[in-house]
């Protein structure tokens, strides 16, 4: 299994689409914070949070996050790479999870560190400031892998499939869209909280926030954001996150070992 994720990461590395993708995450960030209203040595990571740039890059890092995962699990279905593998001997669970494994490095572990890494160094810079909590913003953070890893995963069950990368973004870029709909109707118009229960409204709940306090720290009015998160949150998205993963990875399999290779 490890040469056959190897061999993916290869790929990986030598794709021109991976490549136009890091440089998307890079460009992203960089334009977000040329845009907000402070001084770049003033910015701390605490009012990089605050200020819910987290929130909304982070759709923007779902999607980036399907290409990746769709390319790594359905570009070699479509090339009859697979097909190749699998005559010279290796298994249907090592091809299957060997996928898994590489689509989860560069569908979820690379995109986040990438969405990750711009909090992490104006902390580094410019510290981390008194906007939020400590320990309640590393929780947050820590929550959402959990729901990159749900969305992804989800990507490349349709991926795998539907037996190719531009099918599994189609429809996954469906599926966002609608969810993202959804969400906006139930919240918006009929004012029903979705909590946990869709992907997108996860993640807004734990990256965006909305009510604080102005307080004097240091003979300096600070606006302090509530950052706790109740047990009911933080449970439900983990079991939320987990189960739908589990389920979609199940899901994949099964496909994959009972279908042929055509």
């Amino acid at each position: 299994m490890y040469n056959l994720i190897k061999s993916i990461n290869y790929g990986m590395r030598k794709s021109m689409v991976t490549w136009i993708v890091i440089f998307s995450m890079i460009s992203i960030p960089i334009l977000f914070l040329s845009v907000i209203d402070m001084p770049f040595d003033k910015m701390t990571g605490s009012y990089y949070f605050a200020s819910n740039n987290m929130a909304d890059l982070s759709i923007l890092y779902i999607l980036i996050s399907m290409v990746l995962s769709c390319k790594v699990v359905g570009a070699d279905m479509a090339d009859k790479t697979i097909n190749y593998e699998l005559l010279m001997g290796h298994g249907r669970d090592k091809v299957f999870f060997s996928r898994i494994i590489a689509g989860l490095l560069w569908g979820l572990l690379i995109v986040f560190l990438f969405y990750i890494a711009p909090l992490l160094f104006l902390i580094i810079i410019n510290g981390l400031g008194l906007e939020v909590d400590k320990s309640d913003l590393i929780l947050r953070c820590a929550l959402s892998i959990l729901v990159f890893l749900r969305m992804c995963s989800l990507y490349m069950m349709l991926a795998s499939v539907l037996r190719g990368m531009a099918k599994g973004i189609a429809l996954g870029y469906m599926l966002s869209m609608v969810e993202m709909l959804v969400y906006s109707v139930l919240v918006d118009v009929l004012d029903i909280d979705t909590k946990y229960y869709l992907g997108f409204s996860n993640i807004s709940e734990l990256l965006a926030l909305d009510n604080y306090r102005e307080k004097v720290i240091d003979g300096k009015m600070v606006q302090v954001f509530e950052t706790a998160l109740s047990n009911e949150e933080i449970i439900g998205t983990i079991i939320c996150s987990v189960l739908l993963s589990t389920v979609y990875i199940t899901i994949a399999y099964f496909v994959f070992i009972k279908s042929d290779r055509d």
